[in-house]
């Protein structure tokens, strides 16, 4: 529900589930993705069956939450070179990734 037309979750979540699939709400404010939200979203990642799908309106979030949970499993290159590949720029949030390491 971040923009009109947008599915709710619980549409979502029904919809996976009539899929075989497992879905998890993790609301983050835009703009302001807190360490906490980071190690919220890791846990959730090390615990989920894999492929995961993560989405958010734009993608930024998704990104830079991933970015932030990869911080100690990848190098900081790694993590921007990915993020890059995918349409991201998380060259910025490079020392927030490392601080993190």
């Amino acid at each position: 529900n971040e923009d009109p037309g947008q599915p709710s979750f619980a549409e979502v979540e029904a919809k996976a589930k009539s899929l075989g699939l497992a879905a998890v709400f993790l609301p983050v404010a835009s703009g302001n993705v807190s360490d906490t939200d980071a190690d919220a979203f890791a846990k959730v990642l090390s615990e989920a069956e894999k492929p995961v799908f993560a989405y958010c309106r734009s993608g930024t979030r998704c990104t830079i939450l991933w970015s932030l949970a990869s911080a100690g499993n990848l190098p900081v290159e790694d993590i921007v070179k990915t993020a890059a590949g995918a349409g991201y720029d998380m060259s910025p949030l490079a020392p927030r990734i490392a601080a993190r390491s």
